[in-house]
């Protein structure tokens, strides 16, 4: 609930850490069977040589906040294109977030899409009117370089703060050493984004 994301006095550090462990849980019962699989397939010798079996698996989290415009760069406005980067991590390709605006003032909307690419013209999240808090759902791959997202603001003459949480991630998992990869995918999820100028 919009509410709920825009509560100020929370912060990544200041979560439990359930939402990791259900991660790695998640993460491993996606793919325990296909590595049962694999390894019978390949006669279920503990000598043979494995050969690394990437795939993409989806796993919720959190949700961890990695942003809040209010206590760090202030107000987006129209016009204007953020590039919020963080420390890659090669294992993780993709992200899904709650994008959360508060505070807005006119009409506006925010589009969230990876930092390596130009806009595509989609909104992630619109507004109507001044002083609304709205919450929408921002799935998009992330630029391998800086694990980076754009977010940029259109309307006419209108402004916003917005918050982000992290509630998912498309990560390559390793078949074949599934709680290294998701365990090495999980340890960065939580990490604040920060504003590249």
């Amino acid at each position: 609930m919009a509410n709920d994301s825009t509560h100020t006095g929370e912060t990544a550090a200041d979560q439990p850490d359930h939402g990791r462990r259900n991660f790695l849980l998640k993460s491993g019962a996606a793919v325990a069977g296909v590595a049962l699989g694999a390894a019978a397939l390949d006669g279920g010798s503990a000598s043979a040589v494995v050969t690394p079996i990437l795939t993409p698996v989806y796993a919720p989290v959190g949700p961890y906040r990695i942003f809040d415009s209010r206590t760090s760069t202030g107000r987006i406005t129209t016009g204007e294109e953020w590039l919020l980067v963080r420390t890659p991590n090669a294992s993780i390709v993709a992200n899904c977030f709650n994008l959360t605006v508060t505070e807005t003032v006119g009409k506006g909307w925010l589009a969230v899409y990876p930092g390596d690419v130009a806009f595509g013209g989609t909104s992630s999240i619109n507004w109507f009117g001044n002083s609304q808090d709205l919450a929408n759902n921002a799935y998009t791959n992330i630029e391998a370089s800086n694990a980076g997202v754009h977010v940029q603001c259109g309307g006419g003459g209108t402004s916003t703060h917005f918050v982000i949480d992290v509630i998912g991630a498309l990560i390559l998992v390793d078949l074949t050493a599934v709680s290294s990869t998701a365990a090495m995918a999980a340890a960065s999820l939580d990490e604040p984004f920060r504003v590249q100028r």
